[in-house]
């Protein structure tokens, strides 16, 4: 449920409707200095995080992973190249529009669940 999952995200793991602990403490939004901490928190709380990337020049789409920009976050806050080239993506989460408008998101996210354990380890 992506609404309670955020809500308890932005609680630091509680329900701010009964009070419990229902999830992982995460922090408090207000020390988050990025999106990057959102999503992060947002994950720990057994939430999925991603961008969709469109290529107007291509007219393509990317699911691109949290794990995956963070990866790359951190190659550039390390002094590392600050932008990625599309041959360091993953081909399999490239995505091409259904129908000429229709995104299919859940195709790559359920791509994503099923071998995102695998994908982590890399």
């Amino acid at each position: 449920n992506f609404p309670k999952i955020l809500e308890v995200t932005l609680h630091n793991g509680k329900d701010p409707l009964t009070g419990k602990q229902l999830g992982l403490k995460t922090g408090e939004p207000s020390t988050w200095n990025c999106i990057e901490d959102v999503m992060e928190a947002f994950e720990k709380q057994e939430g999925i995080a991603f961008v969709l990337i469109y290529y107007s020049a291509k007219d393509m789409l990317y699911y691109l992973r949290f794990r995956e920009l963070y990866g790359f976050w951190k190659r550039a806050e390390e002094g590392g190249r600050k932008s990625f080239r599309m041959e360091e993506l993953d081909p399999r989460f490239f995505m091409d529009f259904s129908r000429g408008y229709y995104i299919p998101y859940l195709d790559a996210l359920n791509l994503d669940l099923k071998i995102r354990d695998q994908l982590d380890k890399e």
